[in-house]
């Protein structure tokens, strides 16, 4: 979303704030994804080289995530995002109306990755997401209940998502 749709419309059609409207923080909120995922790929990693490449536990990065400085983070950068989710919608319609915006955003859905999803859906899959963290996290509890610390650890993990 960050790459194809806001780098591109600032890059073609130099909206300037308009794009800050309609993904309000996007870049903190892949920066703080991205640097989530490289440490599940760490783990992985590690893994790998360690033992027969199964991570044993997520937790502690989960726990990570959902805690102090990162926390924060999320909190804010969602909640902006989250809160403007209607301004966001707003300046999009007002946008479609412009033939090459509406060109231009058929051309970026023809991308793979989008599979055919505009603007709205995108935005609305941000505001989202955090919503998908327990469906993750809950199955991982079930599946732990033999080690306790481990089924803590996940257990404060999903308090704090909540």
């Amino acid at each position: 979303m960050q790459k194809v749709f806001a780098d591109g419309l600032q890059k073609h059609f130099q909206l300037g704030d308009k794009v800050y409207r309609m993904f309000p923080r996007l870049a903190e909120l892949t920066e703080i994804h991205i640097a989530f995922l490289k440490n599940l790929k760490e783990k992985q990693r590690l893994a790998i080289l360690s033992n027969d490449g199964i991570v044993d536990s997520i937790a502690d990065l989960l726990l990570d995530q959902f805690s102090n400085v990162n926390a924060q983070r999320l909190k804010s950068a969602y909640g902006e995002f989250c809160s403007r989710h209607r301004d966001a919608l707003d300046v999009y319609k007002v946008l479609e109306k412009d033939p090459a915006f509406f060109n231009f955003i058929k051309h970026c859905q023809a991308n793979p990755l989008l599979k055919k999803k505009g603007i709205p859906e995108c935005v609305l899959f941000v505001t989202q997401r955090l919503t998908k963290y327990p469906l993750l996290i809950e199955p991982l509890i079930k599946t732990s209940k033999e080690n306790k610390i481990e089924c803590e650890k996940l257990s404060r993990a999903l308090a704090m998502v909540k």
